[in-house]
Parts: C-alpha cells; sequence; structure tokens
C-alpha cells in the first residue's frame, strides 16, 4: 500500500515514506548459503519433490538453491526480454558449474504472434526446448481466479495435458 506524497515531500526528494522505506519491512539477515543446502537436504527426506521458483535473482542463495537440485526447468516465453534473461541465467549457471545435462528448457505460452520461432531460441541459447505449454489465458486465469487447478477443471485441454506430461519429466 502507498502512502501519498505531500507537495513537500515530492520538492524536497523526502522519499522516507515511501513503500520501500525501511520502516515498514522487518529487517531481513542475508540467506546463509550453506543454510539453502542443509535446508533441501532436510526437506528431501520428507518429501518427494520441492519445487522452488528462482524467479530472476542471481545471486548466492539462486546459485545454492541451483546447485542442491536434481533437475532445474528454466520456464520462458518466446520473446527477446525472457530470451535474454533465459541466456543470462543458463551463463550463470554455467559458469558455476552447473551441469547443462540438469537444466531443462520449456517455453510457455507457445501460440502468441510474433513469438521467436523455436529453432532461433534453441540456437541463441544452445539447449534444446524441451517442453512448450501452449497460450490458454482464459483457462489459466480462471483456474487462478477460482483457486482451481485447470488440470483438474479441464483435464483434456492442450495446456492441462502438457502440465502432466511436464509434470512427468
Amino acid at each position: 500500500f502507498f502512502k501519498q506524497k505531500t507537495a513537500y515531500e515530492i520538492r524536497n526528494c523526502d522519499w522516507s515514506s515511501d513503500v520501500c522505506s525501511s520502516d515498514l519491512f522487518p529487517n531481513f539477515t542475508p540467506i546463509d548459503v550453506r543454510g539453502v543446502g542443509r535446508a533441501f537436504s532436510m526437506l528431501g527426506r520428507q518429501v518427494d519433490f520441492i519445487v522452488a521458483d528462482l524467479d530472476r535473482c542471481l545471486g548466492q542463495a539462486t546459485f545454492a538453491t541451483a546447485q542442491s537440485a536434481d533437475l532445474l526447468l528454466c520456464v520462458m516465453r518466446l520473446d527477446f526480454v525472457s530470451l535474454r534473461r533465459t541466456k543470462l541465467l543458463l551463463d550463470f549457471l554455467t559458469n558455476g558449474n552447473i551441469a547443462p545435462s540438469k537444466i531443462r528448457i520449456v517455453a510457455n505460452r507457445c501460440g502468441l504472434s510474433g513469438e521467436i520461432p523455436i529453432d532461433q531460441v534453441e540456437d541463441a541459447l544452445r539447449m534444446k526446448v524441451e517442453s512448450r505449454i501452449p497460450e490458454e489465458s482464459k483457462l489459466v486465469l480462471r483456474s487462478i481466479n477460482n483457486g482451481e487447478p485447470a488440470i483438474l477443471t479441464a483435464a483434456s485441454s492442450k495446456f492441462s495435458r502438457k502440465i502432466v506430461e511436464l509434470a512427468e519429466v
């Protein structure tokens, strides 16, 4: 939630009341990367699968998470910005000695007009796109908004079949 700035705050560049000010958030200690490995190790003894969303932060915690993984699914869209970010992530991982054999490329929202062709994406990444999730935004948005997984409410849809296929990797 944002507090409306006064003319004084704007004129004097007083951003202390801004949403990102430290008084609105607790002070977090940096993540102990050794703790990430220990957490995954402990969780791995209790569950069959651990899913971690690495977002776009390429730091020590991301790297520690990637090192702990048996398989990394790198989900991207077929546009230039996503291709560039995916290439940066792959370079970050492989430069850190993460085996490319642990990484699978997944193209999301396939079928949109103007998308980069798969063969060009594969050439740019020097990796094969292993899975293609079709664009079905109406189904996905309805699923999100209703809190009902699409694979249950529309099991025969292309989207659902591809998600099930991906889960079997």
